[in-house]
């Protein structure tokens, strides 16, 4: 009889199992790559914004429009204070050597409310000119920032008039007669 002897036997074990097969990694590169361009995509357009926006905040026409509605006591009643600017200012801003035109409009807000101005200017020399300049606020009329015209006075043979066209002045009117003189005073 034949004895298997564990100490003469030499055991072999079995061959290892054959590795998976690998994967190329495209996919993954792939979505990395695109998601990268997305980022960064993302990234160049917040940086525009911010650089447009700045430019925009940091213009006289901007700047001076803001300080007239934060110091205006109509925009103070109807908002509250202090005023704070918004973020998003929408518009354009064109200035060259011979001067310059403005549009703008931005959002405002205050303690009683939001509101909206809006401002349209032309430069000539150093000194922009306003020709519209409003804020609407959300729950009221719009208020002009603009003072009113300045006051004319007419002479006629007998008459003298002194007209101010603003809403909120007097209007006088004086007439001499050969020996009466009547005045009267009218307020709108």
């Amino acid at each position: 009889m034949t004895v298997n002897d564990p100490a003469t036997s030499t055991y072999t074990p079995p061959p290892p199992a054959a590795p998976p097969a690998k994967k190329s990694g495209c996919l993954k590169w792939g979505l990395i790559g695109c998601g990268s361009l997305l980022v960064l995509g993302a990234i160049f357009c917040v940086v525009i914004v911010v650089v447009v926006f700045g430019a925009m905040k940091k213009s006289d026409v901007y700047q001076e429009a803001l300080k007239r509605a934060q110091s205006d006591s109509a925009v103070q009643a109807a908002l509250g204070t202090p005023i704070e600017a918004g973020l998003m200012v929408t518009g354009s801003v064109n200035v060259d050597a011979s001067g310059g035109h403005a549009t703008l409009d931005f959002p405002i807000s205050g303690p009683k409310g939001k509101g909206a101005v809006h401002c349209v200017a032309t430069k000539t020399g150093e000194k922009w000119e306003y020709t519209e300049l409003t804020v609407t606020p959300a729950n009221g009329a719009k208020i002009n920032l603009l003072p009113p015209p300045s006051t004319s006075t007419t002479t006629t043979d007998s008459t003298t008039t002194t007209t101010d066209t603003s809403a909120t002045t007097d209007t006088t009117s004086t007439t001499d007669t050969a020996a009466t003189s009547t005045s009267s005073t009218s307020t709108q």
